[in-house]
């Protein structure tokens, strides 16, 4: 399996051109929101970068364990099929076993004298050969059936392996939303604060762009509370 790269969830969640916003670098996140200059160094710290490598680590992981369900699954229905086939092999050679033994009645039938041996004979073989023609139609309906159910479980199986990996997929897709809000939040704060503080803010007189005694937190960046 190929290494999945942070690039590869940026895409896969459809956030490329918000690429920016996660970089290692405060300032880059700060000038991502429109902060110029100095400005983005001076409001670098209200932004901590995203923790990339945990996100790959749990799609890692998330992807192992589908993996594991299918290989779990698969396994299961190759068990179940040979299963199947054991059965059906059993039930044909019963068949083969009864034919024979009802041949030997008919050898021994046909061994006696005169007419009544030969027809006696004949009757057990014909009833014989009927039998066993309805032993093997209902051995091959049931082994196709069975299959039938084995192709069905399978196919439930693996829709229900995709639809927990989809479920836990979305929640490595939250965490990146969830820190997209609060950094726009915390941005939205700062401009609220600080009028000056936007893209277009030139630094002039004492005015350094980062108000004096502003209350301002920081991005939490992931959430350890949250598992997949």
């Amino acid at each position: 399996m190929e290494e999945t790269t942070f690039e590869d969830l940026l895409k896969r969640f459809n956030l490329e051109n918000r690429s920016a916003l996660f970089s290692d670098d405060p300032e880059k996140i700060a000038e991502f929101f429109g902060f110029g200059g100095k400005l983005a160094k001076d409001f670098s710290f209200a932004f901590q970068p995203f923790n990339k490598q945990t996100a790959v680590d749990l799609f890692d992981e998330v992807n192992k364990r589908r993996d594991t369900r299918l290989k779990f699954l698969n396994r299961g229905t190759e068990l179940a099929g040979q299963n199947l086939q054991s059965q059906f092999d059993t039930g044909f050679r019963n068949v083969g076993r009864n034919l024979e033994s009802a041949y030997g009645q008919v050898r021994t039938a046909t061994g006696q004298s005169g007419f009544s041996g030969f027809g006696a004979g004949q009757r057990i073989a014909r009833e014989s050969r009927d039998l066993a023609g309805e032993s093997i139609q209902d051995l091959m309906g049931r082994r196709d059936r069975g299959f039938a159910n084995i192709d069905l479980r399978q196919d439930q199986g693996v829709f229900n392996v995709e639809r927990q990996f989809g479920t836990e997929v979305a929640a490595i897709s939250k965490l990146l939303q969830d820190y997209i809000t609060r950094a726009e939040a915390q941005a939205r704060r700062i401009k609220q604060l600080d009028p000056f503080a936007s893209g277009t803010f030139v630094s002039g007189g004492g005015g350094d762009g980062a108000a004096s005694g502003m209350q301002l937190g920081t991005t939490n960046v992931y959430d350890s509370s949250v598992s997949v």
